[in-house]
């Protein structure tokens, strides 16, 4: 018996689906229920572009050479030189400075991250507006 392999993503977005369509069912036309999944859909992927704006600027606005209060590292914590993630972190905050050179140096991928997250920020920004 083989077993379909579902990705992540689809598996969200149809459990978000079935909920939706569960809860809203009993209570909605047809057409209110289409529109109240693509409002849905579309707070979502609003919800989604303001975290991943707040997470780079907080990234970025965080001095990358000091120590912070707190640190969630598990790295650091058992006690390995060097993460990636804490990498990547000191790196966005050199590249808001300017500081290239510091950036590559803290994680050589750091300005393909960034254009990453960058175009995934514009297209969630891009699918919401455009539904309207």
């Amino acid at each position: 018996m083989a077993v379909e392999k579902i990705a992540l993503p689809t598996l969200y977005a149809n459990s978000m689906n079935a909920l939706s369509t569960i809860f809203l069912t009993p209570f909605l036309s047809l057409d209110l229920k289409r529109s109240a999944r693509a409002t849905l859909v579309q707070h979502r992927s609003l919800i989604e572009g303001g975290i991943w704006v707040m997470g780079l600027l907080a990234m970025g606005l965080a001095d990358p050479a000091s120590e912070g209060l707190f640190d969630l590292c598990l790295f650091k914590a058992i006690g390995l030189p060097g993460c990636p993630g804490c990498g990547l972190g000191h790196a966005i905050g050199y590249i808001f400075r300017g500081e290239w050179a510091l950036a590559i140096h803290s994680h050589p991928l750091s300005p393909f991250v960034l254009l990453i997250l960058l175009h995934r920020i514009a297209s969630l920004v891009r699918s919401t507006f455009q539904r309207n």
